[in-house]
């Protein structure tokens, strides 16, 4: 049985690696568990199992997705428990956290080489993706599930009516994508917000198939996540 884990900033991420996994995966045989970290600091450490699908002999994939619970904690997190995935088999591990806010996106190559360097990498090199500038871009650039969410948004329309052009401006370099994806949405009355429902809801939405036809181009940070997971998927 292959083994992957994966430690995201947040709850948003956490969801859409989940949903990445399941819509590129070609065999049914893959497990998810997924959990959420807390505490820290003057606190012990504690992680909390959200769901987890049921393993068995046909299982030939078995992936953690870990929400870590902010950006500040990933590495120390896949730090922490690199020696007890190792020794459990676990051969792939990927480190998922946002740009912003604390970081511009002048600070990028600086910030990959310093998170870089904290990582180890004795038995597994870990795979960072660094979501430029936060994971809201890459919902942005799916261009075709906005009339999912509402038949009249359209990248037409947004340009009409927000100046933005979805389809060739650089994404990756909007400051706030969220707040981008907020006002697309609110053209229509729509809403989107960090909870649960709203994250799901746009996932819903998104079009895997589109991945090779512009998504990928338009958001290149999102190259290594889905290369590393069809990597192990296949």
């Amino acid at each position: 049985m292959k083994k992957l884990a994966v430690f995201t900033e947040g709850q948003t991420e956490q969801l859409f690696v989940q949903s990445l996994l399941r819509s590129v995966s070609n065999t049914s045989n893959i497990a998810l568990r997924l959990s959420r970290m807390s505490g820290g600091r003057r606190y012990t450490r504690i992680e909390m199992q959200l769901s987890s699908d049921p393993t068995n002999d046909e299982t030939t994939h078995y992936i953690q997705v870990v929400d870590c619970g902010t950006d500040g904690r990933v590495i120390s997190d896949v730090n922490e428990r690199y020696e007890g995935l190792h020794s459990a088999g676990f051969d792939t591990i990927i480190a998922v956290r946002d740009v912003r806010p604390d970081f511009s996106y002048a600070d990028i190559r600086k910030l990959r080489e310093t998170m870089e360097s904290a990582l180890r990498h004795d038995q597994i090199v870990p795979v960072l993706v660094l979501a430029t500038m936060e994971v809201e871009a890459w919902f942005l650039a799916e261009l075709s599930h906005f009339a999912k969410v509402d038949t009249n948004i359209t990248p037409a329309r947004v340009l009409i009516d927000l100046g933005i052009d979805l389809a060739n401006a650089p994404i990756e370099q909007f400051p706030k994508p969220a707040d981008n994806l907020i006002a697309i949405y609110n053209l229509e009355g729509q809403s989107y917000d960090k909870s649960k429902e709203a994250v799901e809801r746009t996932l819903r939405c998104l079009d895997y198939n589109e991945l090779n036809n512009g998504w990928l181009a338009r958001t290149p940070s999102l190259a290594p996540l889905v290369k590393e997971c069809r990597r192990f998927l296949t």
